[in-house]
């Protein structure tokens, strides 16, 4: 760890040549590191708070918007999500690859422009589309009604796809790189359960909040997008200025990129397309490292729980509830209480852990959000039977189907909470925390809730 951090403790040297802190110096660095760890959590905390909100209200906005526009169809929702996640298989080494590469704050400060430059012009084109397809009954069928509606929703979704990269960008800095220097002690767990409620309580929040503005009779969708996007976009200096007071108050996050000068290769240079910002390469070196970890097969696990449409804040479940007839406000409900379930579900997990011990509870979450999806599919299957009321029986089979989805989520939540438990047993976590923003690989399947 001195060597990682790029300096050498004074103290002094056992039989074995190794350096040995003085007790002192020892007492001294834990108070300071307490202190630091005072300072940065509430910041942190808030921090994320801000951007969640902005994020969930944004990524509920606009589908939602899509739907408005063409009611008929859920193709423009279905690209909107393929392309937004293929861009995360695809560049997600390289973000990697640029936050090991730059300095801490300079990462965090090139993530927020990019929010909020993405943001800006995704607004800017989803106005201009509801423009064009006022009065446009072809609208209604498909997004691409016209020439300049095809080209203006080409660059929404390559606006939005870069939004999420820079999320992304903003996810692993802050959550794998910031929280582990920072939090030293017992904080580390705290801050990561923390962490965890705040994302299920703004996805409660956010989109209930937007449900409610968009139904509304005195509120138009271009009102409601203006709102939602100058929300989020409010959030984004905020956010700056918290994470740069943590930054300028920790000495530890300054010293990043201090131990890399003795450590450069000798390598001659490689041409662009072979060398560390290739996207292939990277994902294949990523794998390569990642599949002779020690847990590479709890994280496999999660991502394969993680490989659902049947999430409440995914897009192609929120397209097809809504094309189903479901009002904004049911939908908003539907994923506040996804949301809920999931922050219950850790709040028990962190109850019954002491007493049935880690891997049972673990076991436990994971079984009961298997009952829950089976009988959610059971649901969905169920022929409509009642010829008299078949509008009322539908209706009954998508509730029931919602509620059992929103069931999976107390057993997916808490199952996750042990999962990174399990990273942690061992010191693991650090090592497992660097391979995730080294070789960010497969981060694109754990951070799309729904992808």
């Amino acid at each position: 760890r001195y060597l990682e951090i790029g300096f050498i403790p004074s103290g002094k040297s056992n039989k074995l040549g190794e350096m040995t802190p003085n007790k002192e110096d020892d007492e001294s660095g834990d108070v300071e590191d307490v202190e630091h760890e005072r300072f940065a959590y509430w910041r942190l905390l808030l921090s994320h708070s801000l951007t969640r909100s902005g994020n969930k209200s944004w990524e509920f906005m606009i589908p939602v918007t899509l739907i408005y526009i063409s009611p008929h169809s859920l193709l423009s929702s279905a690209l909107y999500g393929v392309v937004i996640y293929i861009a995360r298989v695809l560049f997600g080494s390289t973000v990697g690859q640029f936050i090991d590469d730059r300095n801490r704050l300079t990462v965090v400060g090139t993530g927020t422009i990019i929010q909020a430059l993405s943001v800006a012009s995704s607004a800017s084109l989803m106005w201009a589309l509801l423009f064009l397809s006022r009065g446009n009954e072809a609208a209604k069928d498909t997004i691409f009604f016209s020439s300049l509606s095809s080209i203006l929703f080409v660059v929404l979704v390559l606006s939005s796809s870069i939004y999420g990269l820079a999320n992304t960008l903003m996810d692993i800095s802050i959550e794998k790189d910031w929280v582990p220097v920072i939090m030293k002690t017992e904080k580390l767990a705290i801050t990561n359960t923390r962490m965890r409620q705040i994302d299920l309580l703004t996805e409660v929040g956010g989109p209930l909040v937007v449900g409610i503005i968009f139904s509304l009779p005195i509120v138009t969708p271009s009102v409601a997008l203006t709102i939602v996007a100058l929300y989020n976009f409010g959030t984004f200096l905020p956010q700056y200025q918290l994470l740069k007071s943590v930054y300028h108050r920790v000495p530890s996050l300054p010293l990043k990129h201090s131990e890399g000068s003795s450590n450069k290769s000798t390598a001659p240079p490689q041409p662009w397309y072979l060398g560390k910002w290739n996207i292939f390469a990277n994902i294949l070196m990523g794998w390569r490292v990642f599949a002779i970890q020690p847990v590479s097969l709890v994280i496999m696990t999660n991502v394969f729980v993680w490989l659902t449409i049947l999430s409440p804040h995914g897009i192609v479940l929120t397209a097809y509830l809504e094309s189903s007839g479901l009002m904004e406000w049911e939908l908003a409900l539907f994923r506040g209480t996804g949301a809920l379930s999931g922050f219950i579900g850790t709040i028990v997990f962190s109850a019954i852990r002491p007493r049935l011990g880690l891997k049972v509870v673990t076991l436990f979450f994971l079984l009961l959000e298997c009952v829950a999806l089976l009988y959610s599919a059971f649901c969905y299957s169920l022929p409509t039977l009642f010829v008299i009321a078949p509008l009322a029986a539908h209706r009954i089979k998508t509730f029931a189907f919602m509620t059992f989805v929103v069931v999976s989520r107390f057993g997916l939540y808490g199952f996750g909470l042990g999962e990174v438990e399990l990273l942690q047993i061992g010191n693991l976590i650090f090592p497992i925390l660097a391979l995730e923003y080294e070789h960010n690989n497969f981060f694109f399947s754990r951070r799309d809730r729904g992808g």
